[in-house]
């Protein structure tokens, strides 16, 4: 997210700072994968990358100060909880409540776009 902020989604920065980021999410997906199967795997991966991108859309808005923008990237994120929350019960049979995986992703959410606003802050007052 700092390199997004930082240099933009176009640097050469970005690219080697999100192609390592995304080897780690297809390592999770593989994980999740072995244990859910192939198709699961790729659904995850897919719900994963897309969160990513909604915390690049944040940081982007709070370069930018477009706070309609960053008004939008949370209610995506805020989709993704939900989204992921069914997909954690569905794989694990229920014994993974989407409510309690969803609070927990909420928590994540506040914290990395704190992160992004001290950031912001911090380079723009």
């Amino acid at each position: 997210m700092k390199t997004a902020y930082a240099h933009g989604p176009d640097s050469a920065e970005f690219e080697a700072a999100a192609g390592t980021l995304d080897t780690n999410s297809v390592g999770l997906a593989d994980a999740i994968g072995g244990i859910a199967g192939e198709e699961k795997r790729d659904a995850f991966l897919s719900l994963w990358r897309d969160h990513i991108g909604y915390f690049v859309d944040y940081a982007l808005a709070a370069a930018g100060d477009d706070e309609e923008a960053k008004a939008e990237a949370i209610a995506e994120l805020d989709g993704y909880t939900e989204s992921a929350g069914a997909f954690f019960e569905e794989i694990t049979g229920g014994e993974l409540p989407a409510s309690a995986v969803a609070d927990n992703l909420r928590e994540h959410i506040a914290t990395l776009g704190g992160a992004i606003d001290s950031l912001d802050a911090a380079i723009n007052g």
